[in-house]
């Protein structure tokens, strides 16, 4: 074997076990998920059959640290691939009430946990994207907008704007000064005065929309007043 053959080898085995080991981190991170999942939902749950005052606060410190658990994992393992450049773009017809149900899935109960309205407004527009990444980035967008988010309602909805889709995630939370509004999207930026006092994460979920929006070429825009709250959207293209 010649020194090109043995470069060559090599090379295909780091791609197989580069392969296998996104293979099985998807797998582990699918059963992490659901499990993460059913937890949120049972702590809402019995959350709603106690009142004393001292229970529902550990039933809310409990919520918010499951969400966050499983905020971080998301984001740490998207952005993994995204490093790595294991993502693929795969653009095709996307109902978007499809997405809208599934996040309603996931959040519904981080939302309760915390008192708030979570609005998914229904729609049956058809964007044309990538269906999985779109779904990761308003995934991390519903999360960012719960984690600030003390009181009041994050809201989902779709208008119809020229000839494409924006796709719009807005709170009521802390919301973000102007002159922060360029550091964002940087990695591990995280709002440094959180009047709850809490711990926020590592920061990555606006990072990973940051860099969804580049591989799917689409316009992202932000909106926010300091105590007043945000707006994130996604300009789509939409199916003709």
């Amino acid at each position: 074997m010649t020194s090109e053959d043995t470069v060559e080898f090599a090379l295909r085995e780091a791609d197989k076990a580069r392969a296998a080991k996104r293979r099985f981190m998807q797998t582990a991170s699918n059963d992490i998920r659901h499990h993460l999942q059913t937890l949120v939902l049972l702590n809402a749950a019995l959350a709603k059959t106690v009142d004393d005052p001292k229970a529902q606060k550990m039933f809310a410190m409990q919520g918010d640290a499951m969400g966050h658990l499983s905020d971080l994992m998301n984001s740490l393992l998207d952005l993994t691939d995204m490093e790595s450049g294991a993502v693929e773009v795969q653009v095709d017809e996307v109902q978007l009430e499809h997405i809208f149900a599934l996040l309603d899935q996931e959040f519904r109960g981080n939302a309760e946990a915390k008192a708030l309205e979570l609005e998914i407004v229904p729609t049956s527009d058809v964007a044309r994207t990538d269906p999985n990444l779109l779904t990761q980035a308003l995934r991390s967008l519903v999360a960012n907008a719960i984690r600030y988010t003390e009181e009041g309602k994050v809201s989902v909805y779709c208008l119809r704007e020229g000839n494409g889709l924006r796709v719009v995630v807005r709170d009521t939370g802390i919301g973000i000064a102007k002159d922060h509004l360029a550091d964002i999207f940087d990695e591990f930026y995280r709002v440094e005065h959180d009047p709850a006092g809490r711990n926020l994460g590592l920061g990555l979920g606006l990072t990973i929309v940051d860099r969804i929006t580049r591989l799917l070429d689409i316009s992202l825009e932000v909106e926010s007043r300091p105590g007043k709250g945000s707006s994130f959207s996604l300009l789509l293209p939409n199916e003709p």
